[in-house]
């Protein structure tokens, strides 16, 4: 571990913290300034291993993973809602007939907006053959699978505080992806969750819960 040596000088001054707090980053990476809003964890205590955009690159396709929230350099993140909720009279979000609109009937409709030190840009975007991959988009892009235009940046956070994908879940429901039609795709990290564990989608029924995520607020990271 890199070691920081701190003149005495500053010992009485707020730049000491600073630099010894840098003696515990992972060499070359540094907590980014536009860590602002929430954090989306697998804990409900921090530090823990959270949402994080890699490098804290604002490209098109950049991948999502998880990171410890002491040492991320792309964590912070928005849970916007859209002000429209999951419809069961109006089959919406989800295709009509999976069952999934009546499931979470009522349930707020969301866009994951990556934070800037100055507000927002970009959404957490489901993409891929199955949109089953996470990655940084602009919000509101159209995504077509195999001819099903799926909402690929929009979230229905459940009660057990699970993260579905519209777009994933549709998909299932027009007869692909990797579960029967009716099951949802809720957002997971790979286990055991560590630094860097790509994001992707996972099937969750009614009975059985796959990952659950804590909206935690950043001020508290640890």
């Amino acid at each position: 571990m890199r070691k920081v040596r701190v003149h005495a000088a500053l010992a009485m001054s707020g730049v000491t913290a600073l630099l010894l707090s840098m003696a515990f980053l992972p060499s070359g990476r540094a907590l980014a300034s536009d860590n602002t809003g929430v954090y989306i964890c697998v804990s409900s205590d921090l530090p823990a291993q959270c949402v994080d955009l890699e490098d804290d690159s604002f490209t098109a396709g950049q991948p999502i993973y998880t990171w410890d929230s002491s040492s991320g350099n792309g964590l912070g993140w928005n849970l916007q809602s859209l002000n429209v909720d999951v419809s069961n009279a109006f089959s919406s979000p989800f295709v009509a007939g999976s069952g999934l609109n009546n499931r979470y009937n009522g349930l707020p409709i969301y866009i994951i907006e990556k934070t800037t030190a100055t507000g927002h840009d970009g959404c957490l975007t489901a993409t891929g053959q199955y949109f089953n991959t996470m990655t940084w988009e602009p919000c509101s892009t159209s995504v077509t699978d195999g001819g099903t235009t799926g909402d690929a940046d929009l979230w229905v956070q459940t009660t057990s505080n699970y993260l579905i994908s519209v777009a994933a879940s549709n998909a299932v429901a027009a007869g692909e992806g990797d579960c029967s039609p009716g099951c949802a795709e809720g957002l997971v990290a790979p286990l055991p969750v560590q630094n860097g564990g790509f994001l992707t989608v996972n099937p969750i029924t009614m009975a059985t819960g796959y990952m659950s995520w804590s909206i935690l607020d950043q001020s508290a990271n640890g």
